[in-house]
């Protein structure tokens, strides 16, 4: 198994655009991987995680999806880290 970034297999998945993932403890205090995703169109989460599964071990596979207008990015185009983990923290965000 080729291991790839999280980020690299959601990013070749149909109606993904852009992509940023990040750590967040679930209820138990354990780390998953959340995935904000830019996308076009409606998302086949349950297809995503199986071409993730094909190309990640299974802890890396991003156990929630998050849907963004755009991945928050600073001026030089990298991507706002610190942002993203907000608004993946943020109760009020719907995972799929």
């Amino acid at each position: 198994m080729r291991r790839k970034p999280s980020s690299e297999c959601c990013l070749g998945c149909e109606g993904i655009v852009d992509v940023a993932v990040c750590g967040l403890p679930n209820q138990l205090g354990i780390g998953e991987i959340c995935a904000l995703v830019a996308a076009q169109g409606p998302l086949d989460v349950a297809k995503i995680k199986a071409q993730c599964a094909m190309h990640l071990l299974p802890q890396f596979v991003p156990a929630h999806f998050i849907v963004v207008d755009n991945i928050p990015r600073n001026e030089m185009g990298k991507i706002n880290r610190a942002r993203v983990q907000e608004i993946a923290s943020r109760d009020t965000v719907m995972r799929l």
